[in-house]
């Protein structure tokens, strides 16, 4: 039976969308639907226009605005039975709504902040439940939560990627605020942190745009040469 593994959450990616991420556990297809103005909407996980059922973690892009305007939103995934040609054979499926709590043009928009959290297997059993207060409590649900990198120790292991995702879930609210999550140097060690460069690569794709080797800084594609530093 198919199931989330990854709970839905909403990252903010700097382009006017939103990135709805989450992971099921079986290989599946995905799509994220919602409702502005009498208008409904489905959004499929997809590249270079082709629905995405090779892979059981998603990312569904989303214009900003409309979530926004949306309030709220349905994220289905079903199970790929088989896959011949153009054709994909699917079967139970799973399905998660969350309300949204976006920009509504409010004069004040309120920001969490925390970094270097730095997350290892040794910490402590209560680091979920106290982080959880952190957000809730202390910061008193923002509007958008913001993550600056080095939230995680490393990468190194399955456990550590998973908390990851655990802790930028819990950040937002279980999906119903937007995170900006930069990725710190800690996130760059590892073996999992390719999994962090490919969702990153994705992204930039969809854009049209690639990170310079050299000064690490987002420039066109088809650059030749970064005009940043040269390179």
């Amino acid at each position: 039976t198919i199931a989330f593994t990854k709970d839905p959450s909403v990252l903010i990616s700097g382009d006017g969308e939103y990135n709805i991420v989450f992971e099921t556990n079986n290989v599946s297809i995905a799509y994220v639907t919602y409702k502005v103005d009498g208008v409904d909407y489905t959004v499929y996980d997809e590249e270079n226009g082709v629905v995405r059922s090779d892979d059981a973690m998603h990312t569904v892009r989303v214009p900003q605005d409309q979530l926004d305007a949306a309030g709220s939103y349905t994220v289905v995934a079903k199970t790929v039975s088989s896959r011949d040609g153009f054709s994909i054979t699917t079967s139970d499926q799973v399905t998660k709504t969350n309300t949204f709590n976006g920009y509504k043009g409010q004069k004040e928009v309120n920001f969490g902040f925390t970094s270097d959290t730095h997350w290892n297997n040794s910490s402590s059993s209560d680091y979920m439940t106290n982080f959880t207060k952190l957000v809730n409590n202390t910061l008193g649900r923002p509007d958008v939560m913001v993550l600056n990198g080095d939230i995680v120790d490393s990468l190194s292991t399955k456990g550590q990627f998973d908390a990851l995702f655990q802790i930028i879930n819990i950040a937002g609210g279980n999906g119903t605020y937007p995170v900006l999550y930069t990725v710190g140097n800690h996130e760059k060690r590892g073996v999992y942190s390719k999994e962090i460069e490919k969702y990153q690569q994705e992204v930039l794709a969809l854009k049209n745009k690639r990170i310079c080797e050299n000064c690490y800084v987002e420039i066109e594609l088809k650059s030749k040469y970064c005009p940043h530093c040269g390179f």
